[in-house]
């Protein structure tokens, strides 16, 4: 059965990296979630509001409906998705697929600086508070592997192929 590895995390935690970084080392397709948002939806991130629970839903379909095809017809993939919300993790686990979720913790004061570093992304380094206000940490009966996001790229690699 084919895979689809998730890379979780709050905004700013390098998921976009690793899932990218390990996509490659697996030589299977990469995605981001942030692609499939819509323009509107971006643009309300931008001016500094976070988006509700409805706002998502279409988000996810997206995603979804993506991912089961890429599945479907190419094989395994690699996405790079914020999973903030349990109920949002679990409508994944729906792609016909082995589902596999790795959390890269890391604190909100390490996300804060990086934030501010980065450039030319539409998340803003002040929507950081509503990302971990959001965040429902993966719960015992959720099999999500947790990864120190501090690490250096290939320490986390190593830890994730330590866990497959």
């Amino acid at each position: 059965m084919n895979s689809v590895f998730i890379f979780m995390g709050v905004s700013g935690c390098g998921k976009s990296t690793v899932s990218e970084a390990f996509a490659l080392k697996q030589k299977i397709e990469y995605f981001d979630a942030d692609d499939f948002h819509s323009d509107s939806a971006k643009a309300h991130m931008q001016s500094g509001k976070a988006l509700s629970d409805a706002m998502r839903q279409p988000w996810i379909a997206r995603i979804i409906n993506h991912l089961q095809l890429h599945v479907n017809n190419k094989g395994s993939c690699s996405l790079a998705y914020s999973g903030l919300r349990a109920a949002q993790r679990q409508t994944l686990l729906t792609i016909n697929a082995n589902v596999i979720y790795f959390h890269l913790v890391i604190s909100q004061n390490d996300v804060t600086k990086r934030l501010q570093s980065r450039k030319g992304h539409f998340f803003p380094a002040e929507l950081v508070q509503s990302q971990f206000d959001s965040l429902e940490p993966p719960g015992k009966n959720e099999q999500i592997i947790e990864i120190d996001a501090t690490q250096n790229l290939e320490a986390i690699l190593h830890d994730i192929q330590t866990f497959l």
